[in-house]
């Protein structure tokens, strides 16, 4: 669920603000959790040889894997997408 990092606090907020709102909650304590933002300023591409020594290594190692590297590998998904 890619689409949801780094969602779920401000998710989790509203409700709280509407629960207020609406008389069903007193107070937000999702207020007091500090905010990260998600930096998307770094791209990295594998380089030609790892791109030929990742998928070998995964086989090896993760056979049953291949088809989620495959994906990761030809979507461009991140660590925390997956």
């Amino acid at each position: 669920m890619g689409t949801c990092n780094g969602q779920s606090l401000p998710c989790i907020a509203f409700a709280h603000r509407i629960a207020i709102r609406d008389g069903k909650a007193k107070e937000n304590p999702a207020r007091h959790v500090q905010h990260r933002f998600e930096d998307n300023a770094r791209i990295r591409f594998l380089s030609a040889d790892e791109e030929t020594a990742l998928p070998k290594a995964i086989e090896a190692k993760y056979p049953d894997r291949m088809p989620e590297f495959d994906l990761a590998l030809n979507t461009g998904i991140r660590l925390g997408e997956q």
